[in-house]
Formats: C-alpha cells, sequence, structure tokens
C-alpha cells in the first residue's frame, strides 16, 4: 500500500467525524499527561508510597486508554463517547499485545542507548 492509499482511507474513515475524533484526541493527551505528571510532580520524601502507587497504577490506565483509542481509530461501526473506558473491559490478548510492544520498544531503546554510553 502506498502513503496516498493511507491518506485516502484516513480521510474515509474521519468523514462525518471530525468534531468527536478531535475531542477523543484531546481527551487522549490530556488524559496521558494527567498520569504522567501525576508520577513525576510528587517531591516531598512522605510522599513515596504516591509515587510508587502511581507509577504500578499508571501503565493499567494508560493502556486501557489505548486500546480504547486504537479502537475508536480502526472499527468502522459509530462509536459513543461512553466508549472510552472500553479498554477496561478487553480480553487478555489486548493487554498481551500492548505489554508486549511496551517492552519491545524498552529493549530497542536500550539498544541504542547503551552504546552511546
Amino acid at each position: 500500500m502506498l502513503a496516498r492509499d493511507y491518506r485516502a482511507e484516513a480521510r474515509d474513515l474521519l468523514t462525518g467525524k471530525r468534531g468527536q475524533t478531535a475531542l477523543f484526541t484531546l481527551l487522549y493527551i490530556v488524559l496521558s499527561n494527567i498520569f504522567s505528571m501525576s508520577i513525576f510532580s510528587y517531591r516531598h520524601p512522605y510522599l513515596r508510597s504516591g509515587v510508587l502507587i502511581s507509577t504500578i497504577l499508571f501503565p493499567f490506565f494508560y493502556w486501557a486508554y489505548k486500546i480504547a483509542f486504537y479502537n475508536f481509530y480502526f472499527n468502522k461501526k459509530e462509536i459513543m463517547m461512553s466508549d472510552i473506558f472500553s479498554g477496561f473491559k478487553g480480553n487478555g490478548k489486548n493487554w498481551c499485545m500492548i505489554f508486549l510492544t511496551e517492552i519491545y520498544c524498552f529493549l530497542w531503546s536500550l539498544l541504542l542507548i547503551v552504546p552511546g554510553i
């Protein structure tokens, strides 16, 4: 498939859903930034348990929202904004796929960082 075919398919998928898509994308960006800021904003020594809890819980919320985000863009059916957190209802295959993707990206970044040190 050529790049113009991908662009044409993207235009077809966005037809009639531009406002909803922009809102969903904005919500995705805001939520992912809130979660990441909550992990790195703790500076008080007594709040280390909060950092630990946020670090443990962050991937689960982020991955669930990522699954919903992908379902929104790749399903051709009409989707409601109530489906934003549908990633929590997902099966284990989705979670496993995202977990393995994250590990794969982490290992490739190590491959690029370690020789540079």
